[in-house]
């Protein structure tokens, strides 16, 4: 990770998580599509935390969902 505030927000996610989480690294493609859909599916059962821009996505499409079940 080359950004210094990313990986400072990235360390500061992971202070805030249990102990007795497990993380898991990967080399993406980002922008891959077959990526984005498989995070997708997967969704309820992790969360992404770098990068960055990735975890924004997810975010802001996990709370246009939520949108449609609140009225």
């Amino acid at each position: 990770m080359q950004d210094p505030k990313e990986k400072a927000q990235l360390l500061n996610l992971v202070a805030q998580r249990p102990a007795t989480d497990c993380y898991f690294t990967a080399w993406i493609r980002l922008g891959d599509t077959n990526l984005t859909m498989r995070l997708r599916d997967w969704r309820p059962n992790g969360e992404i935390l770098a990068p960055l821009v990735l975890r924004q996505q997810m975010k802001r499409e996990a709370q246009q969902e939520l949108s449609w079940y609140q009225s």
